[in-house]
């Protein structure tokens, strides 16, 4: 690694823990499962969840039922509060874009709620002032369908218990970095959990800069397991499905990684 590149790794590490700050979260949990570094800085950032509302008249999934609760409507509720003791304490400012979720949905997602990810995303932008960073999921998990998964995952070990790409996770990447460009904010894309275990986000997040024409500069944060683990069991609900426990502070990674979505030099 060049000394220029080092450089310029440790200098993005000092500024995402002071610089004004997005932290785009498809679900409630998102933030505090991926971005607990950022989150656990003394300066205020802000959190925008994306996928917070449930159906009129509410409905029941599968989902739901895996997490305890009868319908939307309780689910719903639940999150919000669980939400709410997750960020109790800290500085943070949270909001809401408030869209389906694609379990409550009968058909394709309309283009209105791309737009209205997009919208959230560059009215915070614009007014964010210099320095500013836009966090966005990276697309972490397995590139293999659930479908997929679940057939083969019948005929070998070596499948159970992988976890493929989030779509709704690479929905609200592609929405926010879709307006990123003109802004002159700089983008980063985060590793989710527990998606990670099923593979890592470093090609997904290459890929969507390519195709911004950036490189993606990988940065290592260091985590306070035990603080992140206690925020993390705040969603309670949502731990009840998986198979390995996120509250537990041992057995969580003791960095996060980010990509910074960087423009390419100019040339002389």
């Amino acid at each position: 690694m060049s000394a220029a590149l080092g450089n310029s790794r440790e200098e993005w590490r000092r500024r995402l823990l002071s610089a004004p700050l997005l932290i785009v979260s498809p679900h409630q949990d998102d933030a505090w499962f991926s971005c607990a570094a950022l989150l656990l800085r003394s300066e205020r950032a802000d959190v925008l969840n994306v996928f917070t509302e449930g159906p009129t008249p509410p409905r029941t999934t599968e989902w739901d039922l895996r997490c305890g609760f009868r319908d939307s409507a309780a689910s719903t509720g639940a999150r919000l509060l669980e939400d709410a003791r997750a960020f109790a304490g800290t500085p943070h400012r949270v909001s809401s874009v408030g869209l389906l979720g694609r379990d409550y949905l009968d058909d394709s997602r309309d283009p209105a709620d791309a737009r209205a990810v997009a919208e959230a995303v560059a009215l915070w932008a614009h007014g964010a002032g210099d320095g500013a960073v836009v966090a966005l999921p990276a697309g972490a998990g397995s590139g293999l369908s659930k479908l997929v998964l679940r057939v083969l995952g019948r005929a070998s070990r070596l499948f159970r218990g992988r976890v493929p790409r989030h779509p709704e996770h690479l929905y609200v990447r592609d929405a926010g970095l879709a307006v990123l460009d003109p802004t002159g904010v700089a983008p980063l894309l985060y590793e989710e959990l527990p998606y990670l275990w099923s593979g890592g986000g470093a090609r997904e997040a290459r890929r969507a800069a390519a195709l911004h024409g950036r490189r993606a500069l990988e940065l290592t944060l260091e985590v306070d397991r035990r603080e992140k683990a206690r925020r993390i069991a705040c969603y309670a609900s949502q731990l009840l499905p998986l198979e390995r426990r996120l509250d537990d502070p041992e057995g969580l990674p003791p960095r996060e990684r980010y990509w910074l979505l960087e423009l390419p030099a100019a040339r002389d």
